[in-house]
């Protein structure tokens, strides 16, 4: 979770540095973050932003989507958080899906399909996608962005580890504001440990009890409190729905599983829990489901 919320603190403070990341080479006037106002809690786009180019009249929106590792389920949110802008806005915006780890054999790809039960109907949407590791870490140095220095860690080099850190350290040192200097340590530290681990230069970037105290890190450990509340409560309902299930009819496909879990309101699954134990038969249960 320190992975998507560092994601977002750098969306919401440098979000033209991250938009240049996934791939808009056209000059940006302003950037704002929309904020979460636009969805229900819970189902926030990783990233919604109105964008003024300098060769626009109008902003545009563009939605950046952020996986720290690629998974077929992807493309569920991306395809839910398009169709909950949309619903919102009424404009389809211009998204850009980035993966920031290669582990897996899995690669998220640009377009999906959606059918109907007897495909009559489908949704088919495309996008930008962008893989972190492909990327070379010498064009994000070159750019002079201290914006995308948490990122570089994440890229290809033949560097090793202990300069291309201290290359990281250098430039948010002479180039982050004061206020921000911390915040961009502590998010490179969190991006650079997922790609180097242990390994002993991850020390260049500071103390990790200095940097556990940071103001952003002291959010992340706020919110991770509150949030595993919800997800404790979200799982354990949705184990209850689970065995219901399976004790009246047979064993859950993955598919069903999958769409449950797809479910963050805790109160709709406290009515799918009930309706799991008064629907006559499983293609009743279904089409409950079907309506949240």
């Amino acid at each position: 979770m320190e992975f998507d919320r560092s994601a977002k603190w750098l969306m919401w403070h440098h979000g033209k540095s991250l938009l240049w990341l996934g791939g808009e080479s056209r000059p940006i006037r302003t950037c704002k973050a929309v904020q979460a106002e636009v969805v229900l809690p819970g189902k926030l786009p990783d990233g919604l932003f109105e964008v003024e180019f300098a060769d626009s009249k109008a902003p545009e929106l563009h939605l950046l989507e952020v996986f720290v590792y690629a998974d077929k389920r992807a493309l569920d949110q991306i395809v839910r958080d398009l169709e909950l802008v949309h619903a919102d806005r009424r404009t389809i915006p211009e998204v850009t899906v980035m993966t920031l780890s290669s582990k897996g054999r899995y690669r998220i790809p640009n377009r999906a399909t959606f059918s109907s039960n007897r495909g009559t109907t489908r949704i088919h949407a495309e996008w930008v996608a962008r893989n972190l590791w492909q990327i070379p870490a010498v064009e994000l140095l070159a750019r002079g962005d201290v914006g995308l220095i948490p990122w570089v860690p994440l890229c290809r080099t033949r560097r090793t580890a202990d300069w291309l850190l201290r290359e990281c350290r250098n430039r948010i040192d002479t180039q982050a504001a004061d206020e921000e200097r911390d915040s961009l340590l502590a998010t490179t530290l969190i991006y650079a440990d997922l790609k180097f681990g242990n390994d002993p230069a991850l020390n260049i970037l500071g103390d990790r009890k200095v940097l556990a105290e940071t103001p952003l890190v002291r959010q992340f450990i706020d919110q991770g409190k509150i949030e595993g509340k919800i997800e404790g409560k979200i799982e354990g309902k949705i184990q209850v729905i689970r065995d219901i299930l399976e004790s009246r009819f047979d064993a859950i496909s993955p598919e069903m599983m999958a769409r449950l879990a797809s479910i963050k309101d805790v109160d709709a699954l406290s009515r799918l829990g009930i309706a799991a134990a008064k629907c006559k038969t499983f293609d009743e249960f279904t089409r409950e489901i079907d309506g949240n």
